[in-house]
């Protein structure tokens, strides 16, 4: 049950950051593959962060403002 609470909390943390992402994705008319790629990111990671296995870190938040302000 612990390691259900904690995958759900890392849900609810990731939810704003996917939520900004699949915007952005969208308004830039790119795919979610593409908009990790303007991100020098990983794929894997918002596999990740969807499924709660991993917490978004700053880095990555970081990098989808600047993949955005490039744009």
């Amino acid at each position: 049950m612990e390691k259900d609470s904690r995958i759900e909390d890392k849900k609810r943390y990731n939810a704003p950051y996917l939520r900004a992402f699949d915007y952005l994705a969208k308004e830039m008319n790119v795919t979610q593959g593409k908009l990790v790629e303007m991100m020098k990111g990983n794929s894997s990671f918002i596999s990740a962060y969807r499924s709660g296995t991993k917490r978004v870190g700053f880095d990555y938040m970081k990098r989808l403002y600047n993949a955005f302000n490039e744009y």
